[in-house]
Parts: structure tokens; C-alpha cells; sequence
């Protein structure tokens, strides 16, 4: 029934008897508020077993279909950022973000809008929230369902880091205060962050790990060098510093997130191997 409420709705605005921001306040808050039936932490396999998952996928296919056909995308994406922008803002769920941010890729995934400090945080937030459960899983190694998900969870940000180098850098600036703080910016899924250093280390570790691991980003990621340098000192820091609240445990496991991070830098073109051997833990 809802999926014909929305052809109808289309159908009437494409005969002009529906003004065009009135159609996409309306797809923008679908998207933003339709209620998807799982938890974040479920696997993409127990997701599609849930009664309106697929619903949701069609509702999300649906609604970037009917906006790409609206028009210039820019011009579209100008129309409706408003209430976008408001939407996400909300923090809804990390299905219903993701949603949003397909929404940004469908139209304009190099916008200038996105350029702005309290955007940049949520896009860290969505990432940190969507690495926090399989984070867990990083020393027995990533269990493929939840990589999966998680997978779903990043592909429009990765777009959107392939497109704007800009925000790219400064997502990585905003996942190193993580790092330092988890009071630097708040949840989108209304989590609770992890004080322990060694966690939230490992979950930023997971995200780059990832990001890394997609060729097409190597360009933008190489541009962002002096951010993913400031990543490694900040660890190798913490691992020289021989503070009393940090155990032996964790920092194994700050050991072990430096020398990923590092072992995958290596794949960019920018710096040579004794560049990077030369950010080496003392301890």
C-alpha cells in the first residue's frame, strides 16, 4: 500500500498537479522516518529475514529512483537540503542515515554542503556507530555477515569520500578527536562510546581498515596524508606516554591497530616505507 501511495504521489506531481518541494519534503521524510524492524548490531543476513526490510530496500530504490528523474541532481539536491539536512541532523536510525546519505550520492555526491563542521561530525558519528559492533569482533577477525553489513553501512560515504577529497580529510581529523575523546561529538544511534582509548583506537582502526582497502579511494587518501599521519603519531604517542590507566592488554591492542594502519598506509603512493618505519612505536 505504501509503495502505491508514493507512485500516485509521483505520478501526480509529474502531472503537475503537486509542486516539487511538497514531493521531495515528502520522500525526504519517508526515507528519514520509516521504521526499520532490526538492530543495528543484527547481520544482513537476520536483517532480510525481518518483515519490512524489504520493504524498506524498495521504498530506498524507489525514492532515489523518482529523484533522479526530477531533474539536475545539484538542483534538486538544493531544493530539498533543507529538510534533508534537518533530517539527518535528527539522528534517526543507521538504516534510515544510511538511507539520507544515498539520497546526497544519488544527487550530488560532491556537494559543497557537506563541507561544514557539524555535517562532518555526524558522517564520523554514522561511521564510528556502524564500526562499534563489528570493532568487537577485530581480534578473532571479521566475521563476513557483519562485514557485510557493515559494508552496506559505509558504501555512500565511501562514494562521498571518493568524490570530495575535502570531506574526506576532515572526517579523518574528526575520527582522530574520537580517538583522543569520545565526549567529541555524540552518537547518531544514541550509543555509548567506549572510554576505554584501546576501544575507540580499534574502531577508527576498523574504519580506515576499510576505507583502505577500496582502490578507489587511494587518490583522495593519499591527499590526506598529513590526517592519517596524525592518526599514527597520536597511538604512537600513547604508546610511548606509559600511562597508568592504560594495561599491558590494551596496549597490545594499540600495538596491533598502529601496525594495521600502518601496513595499509604502505599502499598509497604517497610516502615510501622508511617514511612510515620512521612512526614506530618505542615500546
Amino acid at each position: 500500500m505504501l509503495i502505491r501511495i508514493i507512485e500516485v504521489l509521483q505520478s501526480t506531481y509529474k502531472a503537475g498537479n503537486l509542486q516539487i518541494t511538497e514531493q521531495l519534503s515528502f520522500l525526504s521524510l519517508l526515507m528519514a522516518r520509516f521504521n526499520v524492524n532490526c538492530g543495528m548490531s543484527c547481520t544482513l543476513e537476520d536483517a532480510e529475514k525481518v518483515s519490512n526490510w524489504k520493504t524498506f530496500k524498495t521504498l530506498n530504490h524507489l525514492i532515489l529512483t523518482y529523484l533522479s528523474e526530477m531533474g539536475d541532481g545539484s538542483l534538486v539536491l538544493e531544493l530539498m537540503w533543507n529538510n534533508l539536512s534537518n533530517e539527518i541532523a535528527r539522528k534517526p536510525s543507521l538504516h534510515n542515515m544510511n538511507g539520507l546519505f544515498r539520497i546526497i550520492v544519488t544527487l550530488d555526491a560532491a556537494t559543497n554542503k557537506l563541507m561544514n563542521e557539524d555535517f562532518i561530525k555526524l558522517i564520523a558519528g554514522y561511521l564510528v556507530d556502524a564500526a562499534l559492533d563489528l570493532s568487537k569482533t577485530n581480534e578473532v577477525g571479521f566475521q563476513s555477515d557483519k562485514t557485510r553489513l557493515f559494508q552496506y553501512f559505509i558504501k555512500p560515504c565511501i562514494i562521498i569520500f571518493e568524490q570530495n577529497d575535502k570531506v574526506l580529510c576532515c572526517t579523518l581529523e574528526m575520527l582522530k578527536s574520537f580517538a583522543a575523546d569520545e565526549h567529541r561529538f555524540s552518537s547518531v544511534s544514541g550509543l555509548d562510546y567506549p572510554r576505554e582509548l584501546s576501544q575507540r583506537v580499534c574502531v577508527v582502526t576498523t574504519i580506515l581498515v576499510f576505507l583502505f582497502n577500496d582502490r578507489r579511494l587511494h587518490p583522495n587518501l593519499s591527499l590526506s596524508k598529513t590526517a592519517i599521519k596524525g592518526i599514527l603519531h597520536y597511538i604512537r604517542h600513547q604508546l610511548d606516554s606509559n600511562l597508568p590507566d592504560v594495561t599491558y592488554g590494551q596496549k597490545q591492542k594499540l600495538k596491533f591497530a598502529f601496525e594495521q594502519i600502518k601496513t595499509k598506509a604502505l599502499q598509497l603512493n604517497c610516502w615510501d616505507r622508511s617514511e612510515l618505519e620512521g612512526i614506530s612505536s618505542t615500546t
